[in-house]
Formats: structure tokens, sequence, C-alpha cells
């Protein structure tokens, strides 16, 4: 599914309920890869994972070869959230009150999961042994 927007809620820490809409950025690519989008007043988070379900051996390969530190080497600030079904990572960035700030940011950010998911996914279809034994 083609994903040409994504829309920043805000939320409240506490009862996690939304307070308002911060804002709505358009964006080129990596969309479907986003699963919770969100800013709690101190914070944007943005979780992602792969698209799909994935096998037993695919969980593990898949947190070991994600490029991290492409993230990181970009600002942004990345964690594993291990509690959830499939592989899934959060990343959290500065809210910016410019809305053409933030939306860049956004665009960066989505861009970088687009390539990082599909650069691991292609990286581990040989490791399947490697995950099995």
């Amino acid at each position: 599914m083609e994903f040409s927007s994504l829309v920043l809620m805000e939320i409240d820490k506490e009862s996690k309920s939304f307070v308002k809409e911060m804002g709505s950025y358009e964006i080129e690519r990596g969309g479907e890869y986003i699963e919770r989008f969100f800013y709690d007043g101190e914070v944007v988070s943005l979780y992602f994972g792969v698209g799909r379900d994935v096998e037993d051996w695919e969980f593990d390969a898949l947190y070991d070869y994600m490029p991290e530190e492409d993230f990181v080497s970009d600002g942004f600030c990345i964690e594993e959230v291990e509690e959830q079904y499939n592989p899934t990572w959060c990343v959290k960035l500065k809210y910016e009150e410019e809305h053409s700030v933030m939306e860049d940011k956004i665009k960066k950010l989505c861009n970088l999961i687009e390539k990082a998911v599909q650069d691991t996914c292609n990286v581990i279809l040989d490791k399947k042994q490697e995950y099995i034994q």
C-alpha cells in the first residue's frame, strides 16, 4: 500500500489518549513500514517494522542486520522494541515547530527506513541456515 502522508498526533503521556493533531506531512517512500507515529509533548516517536509477518529465524536475523548505525549517523535515536510479534524499532526525534523542517526530517527518516528494511531483508536471504541450527 502506498502512503503519501503521515499525520502526527499528540498523545497524553499518562492516559495515552489523543490530544490534538500536530500536522500532516508528505512522504515519498517508506510509509508502508510505519506502525505508529505520535508526539508525547516531549519527543516524536516513530515505530516501524518490516511490513510483513516474519519466520522465526528471520526475527533474530533482522535485528542482527538492521543498520541502526545509519540512523544514528543521520542524527536519529533508534532502539529495538522486542515485545512485538514481528521485529520493530522505535526512532525518536525532536519535534520541530516549522512545518517544512519537520516534514524534511520525516521524509529523510522514511527514506532511510525503506532503504534499511529492503537492504536488511536482502542481506538475510542467505542467512537462514545460520539461524535455524
